[in-house]
């Protein structure tokens, strides 16, 4: 059974990543009194986040380092929509922090507690689930695309290959 660190489990991970705190940061910025971001800016930032986490994703991450890349994207989404938006009131900085601190705070619990509990099960059902078939190679391995046929191997190959078998059945009565 394929984990939760393949291409695909990766980039799905760091979608949920980028969309969550993009969500927490429009909510983070109006409370702290900021006016509704451009959803264009919401999109376009979650999706660079998006490709920019899918290399994080490559292992299960604590609270801390969780709660870093969370600060780091609540900074680069605060300074996009203080750039985007057209502003007529004077914000209360102080509060647009606190705010999108705590923001910071309740994803990187969230996103977590759900990377823990996403790789215990994996963890358990790798266990519980039977092992019939073998592990079928990973989409980006490089096995999957090449073959390496060494020059002394294809000579023989090839004549393996031409050379007429007997075919396989009821042995012949006469």
């Amino acid at each position: 059974m394929a984990g939760p660190t393949t291409t695909r489990w990766r980039w799905l991970r760091s979608a949920v990543l980028a969309v969550l705190a993009a969500q927490i940061a429009v909510v983070g910025h109006l409370l702290g009194g900021g006016m509704m971001p451009d959803p264009g800016v919401v999109l376009t930032v979650a999706a660079i986040q998006c490709a920019a986490l899918t290399g994080l994703a490559g292992k299960p991450h604590g609270f801390l380092r969780i709660l870093g890349v969370m600060v780091g994207a609540q900074l680069v989404f605060h300074l996009m929509f203080m750039l985007s938006a057209h502003h007529d009131m004077p914000l209360n900085l102080r509060s647009m922090v606190l705010f999108h601190l705590l923001a910071a705070l309740i994803s990187a619990w969230l996103l977590a507690d759900g990377d823990r509990l996403l790789f215990e099960l994996f963890a358990g059902l790798c266990r519980i689930l039977p092992r019939r078939w073998p592990p079928r190679p990973a989409v980006d391995s490089p096995l999957c695309w090449t073959a390496s046929i060494g020059a002394g191997d294809l000579g023989r190959r090839v004549a393996e290959l031409s050379t007429p078998r007997p075919r396989r059945g009821p042995p012949l009565t006469t």
